[in-house]
């Protein structure tokens, strides 16, 4: 029998290597698990843009791609992903934040959730909104907030992305 590499093994690869692009245009640091892994394909860590420093925080990163055709129940503004119970039983097990992104080939759309972001009473399912759910460069605040320790009173990861104007008047 002669080895064969699959279209889905190529369609991954494809996937995992367009979520680095994005990761690394976002100004992080995005490393592949490698063969060895069981549900989670990358680490993305925090880098602040300002001082190139990176922050020791991290997230583990799920990369699911399709060629193309329609998510579940998907419309003009959302659609729904239903997670394998054990891909989630993993990620619950994660001592890091687990994101899962889809990313589609036919019009290079990715969008991302936080694993954990599952509908109350059927937690595998997903329900993803195409404007706020977008994988790029703009959700890199929302990612820096996934990786804060609730635990800890007082942790503070600066923002992530330029910030945006502020006008002041509190003086006279």
């Amino acid at each position: 029998m002669d080895k064969r590499i699959t279209d889905n093994q190529i369609l991954g690869e494809l996937g995992e290597t367009a979520v680095k692009k994005i990761v690394l245009e976002t100004g992080f640091i995005y490393e592949n698990r490698g063969r060895l892994e069981a549900g989670t394909d990358g680490l993305i860590e925090l880098r602040d843009r300002r001082s190139c420093a990176p922050l020791g925080k991290l997230l583990g990163v799920q990369v699911k791609a399709k060629t193309d055709g329609k998510y579940i129940r998907e419309t003009d503004t959302q659609f729904e992903y239903v997670m394998k119970a054990a891909d989630l039983a993993y990620w619950r097990k994660s001592s890091i934040p687990v994101i899962i992104v889809l990313w589609r080939q036919s019009d290079g759309t990715a969008y991302w959730k936080d694993v954990s972001e599952g509908i109350q009473g059927d937690e595998r399912r997903l329900k993803f909104d195409k404007s706020a759910d977008v994988f790029d460069p703009s959700c890199a605040d929302r990612l820096a907030a996934l990786t804060i320790d609730r635990r800890t009173p007082g942790v503070y990861v600066p923002p992530l992305n330029v910030g945006e104007s502020a006008i002041l008047n509190m003086m006279r």
